[in-house]
């Protein structure tokens, strides 16, 4: 499944951060599962 460009966004901000742990807020609908199971590929 193509990521939105949103979801391409998140993914990209998160991989530019300092190893640790971070906290990512999506509104509903937002394809948060899709979104998590292409970073974690």
């Amino acid at each position: 499944m193509e990521l939105r460009p949103y979801q391409k966004d998140c993914i990209s901000t998160i991989e530019a951060q300092p190893p640790g742990s971070y906290l990512v807020q999506m509104a509903t609908g937002l394809g948060k599962e899709q979104a998590w199971e292409d970073f974690m590929i």
